[in-house]
């Protein structure tokens, strides 16, 4: 994870506006606007989406600050407490296990009651994963099926929830450019201009896809203004 000031993301978010004004009577001008407060409302949000939405393959998230968490077993079930500040799982992996997990299965969902069978659950070849309410004060439990005795957790990396910190909010590197767009689409929505807010969440969902470089309609380094 990366720290992105709210500034870098005005000074993103007042230069798209300014390219789609100029010469469009129907948006006014951004030097008018008051963007950093605009931009202060909506960054979490905005950004908090990206990361739910995004590949796998473009997050990388961070591990426990101390030890890995510690697990109990029940029934070739491994079971421990997610961190307080846990959004969405990037990788875990258990010892023995042949593959990583990198989503989890929620516990209402027709595979969650599968794994209460011994036979249909995951296995260290094809390992599954879940995420279930302990209770309403202690936060989420994650599940692991099907550990050894004795599970020991060689790799967690999860997405915690996204903040606004001393005027930074915590972003994956490789979302920044989508990030950046879905907080200038919902910028553009906060001023009344839904059409360019659509254009500017089009662009945001473009670079979501990792193998789109080539076929961008907007260069990642915003050299070039957007035609009207």
């Amino acid at each position: 994870m990366t720290l992105l000031p709210l500034s870098e993301i005005e000074t993103f978010v007042r230069a798209r506006l300014d390219e789609v004004a100029n010469g469009d009577a129907g948006f006014v001008n951004a030097d008018s606007l008051n963007i950093a407060n605009a931009v202060r409302r909506c960054a979490e949000t905005a950004i908090r989406n990206i990361h739910l939405i995004a590949p796998n393959v473009l997050l990388d998230g961070i591990r426990p600050d101390n030890n890995m968490p510690t697990c109990t077993v029940s029934n070739g079930v491994g079971t421990f407490k997610a961190p307080a500040e846990f959004m969405r799982l990037v990788s875990m992996r258990f010892n023995g296990w042949d593959i990583p997990v990198q989503t989890l299965i929620n516990e209402d969902s027709v595979e969650y009651r599968k794994q209460r069978n011994k036979f249909l659950r995951g296995t260290p070849r094809h390992p599954v994963a879940a995420i279930t309410h302990a209770s309403p004060d202690n936060g989420f439990v994650i599940e692991a099926y099907t550990v050894g005795d004795h599970p020991t957790l060689a790799d967690f990396r999860y997405v915690p929830e996204i903040k606004i910190t001393d005027d930074k909010i915590s972003i994956c590197p490789k979302l920044k450019q989508s990030c950046l767009y879905a907080v200038t689409a919902e910028v553009a929505r906060c001023f009344g201009d839904e059409r360019r807010a659509q254009t500017f969440e089009a662009l945001s969902r473009q670079q979501l896809n990792p193998t789109a470089d080539d076929d961008r309609i907007y260069p990642a380094n915003g050299e070039k203004t957007i035609e009207s």
